[in-house]
This record gives structure tokens, sequence and C-alpha cells, in this order.
């Protein structure tokens, strides 16, 4: 293999990691009560694709 194909390769694979899916989302949540006699809106972002975390799960047995 070439020189130039595997620093094209290194480097496509650093600027995939780096570049993320991820794009956030503006998303209203309507919360109803029978019992109440109005409707909240909850306005949040959630993320619309794929996004990496920082959560690690290091759950043994």
């Amino acid at each position: 293999m070439s020189p130039f194909f595997m620093m094209s390769l290194l480097f496509g694979l650093t600027v995939g990691q780096t570049a993320s899916v991820c794009a956030p989302s503006e998303y209203t949540i309507h919360v109803e009560k029978q019992e109440c006699a109005y409707c909240l809106a909850i306005n949040t972002t959630i993320c619309a694709g794929f996004c990496m975390t920082r959560v690690q799960d290091v759950t043994l047995f």
C-alpha cells in the first residue's frame, strides 16, 4: 500500500469520528391531564441521528 493511501485512510477515519452525524432538533411535548383544565407544553431539544454520548456503561456481571 502506498503511503498516500494509508494517510488518506487514517485521515478519513479520524475525521469520520470527529464529525458527528448528530443534529439537535427542537421538539415540543404536550402534557395533558384529565383533572387539569390546561395543557402544558414543554420545549426541549432531542438528538436526531447517531449521537455519541459520554455515558459509559461499565456494568460488570
